[in-house]
Parts: structure tokens; C-alpha cells; sequence
């Protein structure tokens, strides 16, 4: 009795060394490293179906300082989850996910001081959503709508004082209805009517007089 038990605790001995070894062999951990000896970029490598290496889980690369530059999340070789990219002083830089390779959901842009630049939306690696550029004081420049990659519906400009520069419509790309423009004293500029993107009419407005007006058919 004893010896068939002692030959049970000898065989699953046995069998846990190999299946761990079995598991070493399907990954290995991946680490690249400066002149200097400070890690450059490390993540996890398994195996795939071909037996060909793939990246996979979260990955991480470094400035030779030391201090981290990004980080991205990996699915049987694919970017695929939160992704980051950092300035050399530690501020983000960008941040966003990706699904399948390609950007999806919100992403977002900083300058090195921490000041909010870009939000965008993406859905399957095309622009989708509400676009938006900001001055590094937190005002807003442009701001429009994406739809599957192309400009769709209102957009609008402004000056960094605050004031409106710009503001019309897009319809699949192509600037369509009327878009109107102003000065940074506020005063209307010219009123250009679209169809497919191309003018087909335009007024201008005399700055001193803003009532008087000169229009044009565009041909």
C-alpha cells in the first residue's frame, strides 16, 4: 500500500515538471535593454497556434532615463486595451484603447505641462464622434463631428481670445449649406453657401459698415 502511494506522489511529481516545463517552452518573458543597462522595453512572448512567438498582455517601454514612454495591451499578437505614451518628464502624452489593432473609443492628447490639446472618439480605427482641439489655457479652437472618418454635421472654429472665427456644416466630407466667418473683433467677414463642397454663392460684409453687403454667384 505503501508503495503504490509512494509511486502516486512520484508520478504527479513528475507530471507537475512537466507541464511546467511544457508551459516555459509556450513563453517566454521579453526584455531588451540599453547601452546603459536601464530597461528599453519588456512584456510577456507566448506561442501561438503556428508556433511563432506573439506579444501578448501588457507591454512596457521605457526612456533611457528610466522613466516609462508607453504602454500597450496586447491579444494573441494584436493591440487590443488600454494603451498610454508618456513625456520624458512622466506627463501623458496620449491616451486611449485599441480593439483588433485599431483605435476605438475616446483618445485624448496633452502637452508636457498636463494641458488637455485633442479629444477624439474613434470606432474601428475611423474618427466617430465629437472632435475637439483646445488652446494649452483650456479654450476651444475647432470643434465638429466625425462620422465613420468623414467630417458630418456642424463644426466651428474660434480665436484664442474666445471669439467665434468659424462655423458651418459638413455632410459625407464635403463642406455643404451656408458657413459664416468673423474677425477677432466679432464682426461677420463673408457668408459662403456650399453644395458638395463646392461655393456656389458667397457675401461679403464691409467691416466698417456691417449691414452693408456685396454678394456674389459662384458659376
Amino acid at each position: 500500500m505503501k508503495k503504490i502511494k509512494c509511486s502516486y506522489i512520484i508520478m504527479s511529481f513528475i507530471t507537475a515538471l512537466l507541464f511546467v516545463s511544457c508551459g516555459e517552452e509556450n513563453q517566454k518573458q521579453h526584455e531588451i535593454k540599453y547601452p546603459n543597462n536601464t530597461i528599453k522595453e519588456t512584456g510577456l512572448l507566448v506561442k501561438n497556434e503556428k508556433g511563432e512567438f506573439q506579444r501578448e498582455g501588457e507591454w512596457k517601454y521605457f526612456y533611457e532615463n528610466g522613466q516609462l514612454m508607453k504602454k500597450s495591451t496586447y491579444v494573441k499578437g494584436k493591440l487590443n486595451g488600454p494603451y498610454e505614451l508618456m513625456f520624458k518628464n512622466g506627463q501623458k502624452k496620449e491616451m486611449g484603447a485599441y480593439l483588433g489593432n485599431e483605435k476605438d473609443g475616446k483618445w485624448s492628447k496633452w502637452n508636457e505641462a498636463g494641458q488637455i490639446l485633442e479629444e477624439i472618439s474613434y470606432s474601428k480605427g475611423n474618427k466617430n464622434g465629437t472632435y475637439t482641439i483646445y488652446a494649452p489655457d483650456g479654450q476651444k479652437l475647432i470643434q465638429g463631428e466625425y462620422q465613420i472618418g468623414k467630417k458630418n454635421g456642424s463644426w466651428m472654429k474660434w480665436f484664442p481670445s474666445g471669439k467665434q472665427k468659424e462655423k458651418g456644416s459638413y455632410l459625407s466630407g464635403r463642406k455643404n449649406g451656408n458657413w459664416y466667418h468673423w474677425d477677432e473683433a466679432g464682426k461677420l467677414v463673408d457668408n459662403l453657401n456650399y453644395v458638395k463642397g463646392q461655393v456656389i454663392d458667397k457675401k461679403s460684409y464691409d467691416r466698417p459698415t456691417s449691414d452693408s453687403q456685396k454678394t456674389s454667384k459662384m458659376r
